[in-house]
């Protein structure tokens, strides 16, 4: 069965909660639209009583994930969660959740990178994540390579399936670009990694992420790396092509 909330008045809203927790217990229900409701948007501006009812709405669905088993399809404004929600909803490693993430050009800094490598940290169902045209800075970036780190047993039970990461304008210099060239010499899920446009990182340090792309061995498979900025002589990418449909730039 099918239940579509997107267009629901507010009078029909009423008890949102209530059916959020009875999704725990439900078994015939399939597919859950819960686009359009304001209950599940981060505002910066929201008052003190709507943050705890928005904090609350995210925590029952989270939790009735957990325990359901027949849901298959959950639509939601995913780029309006804020990264907080998307870590908890991720946790659940429901399978109804999205493998594809795309967070591009939300202002995202330092703080909501550490929040997505804890996700990055637990979840098994997320394939690509897209942050492209944020700002997460050095500390974000090294963050998110200290959860690559973590993905060491090939995606399998347990384990992050993270495929694809696109870092592309992220106000990243040398020092988160060391980060990632580490985390690529020890991650073995990995098949691209894209950090185009990021004017900061040296000819060194772009040398360093190429490499460690393909410094795998016999014990994982090769990362493509697409690393080019402006006016940079060592520019480039160690592939011809992304994987999974990303082609390199």
């Amino acid at each position: 069965t099918t239940l579509d909330l997107s267009s629901a008045s507010s009078e029909e809203l009423i008890d949102i909660t209530g059916l959020l927790g009875a999704l725990a217990r439900n078994k015939t229900l399939e597919t859950l639209n819960l686009k359009n409701l304001e209950l599940f948007v981060h505002s910066t501006s929201a008052s003190a009583v709507e943050k705890v009812a928005q904090e609350r709405a995210v925590h029952l669905l989270a939790e009735s994930l957990r325990v359901n088993t027949t849901l298959l399809e959950l639509t939601m404004d995913w780029t309006l969660l804020g990264t907080n929600a998307l870590k908890m909803l991720y946790s659940t490693n429901h399978p109804s959740l999205p493998t594809n993430l795309t967070l591009r050009g939300l202002s995202l800094d330092t703080a909501d990178a550490f929040r997505l490598s804890n996700l990055l940290r637990t979840s098994t169902v997320l394939q690509v994540l897209d942050l492209a045209c944020n700002d997460i800075g050095n500390e974000g970036a090294a963050a998110i390579a200290a959860a690559l780190e973590t993905m060491v047993g090939g995606g399998g039970s347990g384990g992050s399936r993270l495929k694809g990461l696109d870092l592309t304008n992220n106000n990243i210099g040398d020092v988160g670009a060391v980060a990632l060239a580490a985390s690529l010499q020890v991650n073995q899920t990995l098949l691209w990694l894209f950090c185009y446009e990021n004017e900061h990182i040296s000819n060194t340090s772009i040398a360093l992420l190429l490499n460690a792309g393909m410094a795998k061995g016999s014990e994982g498979t090769d990362t493509v790396v697409g690393v080019r900025n402006r006016n940079r002589v060592g520019s480039g990418h160690n592939g011809h092509n992304g994987r999974n449909g990303r082609n390199g730039r």
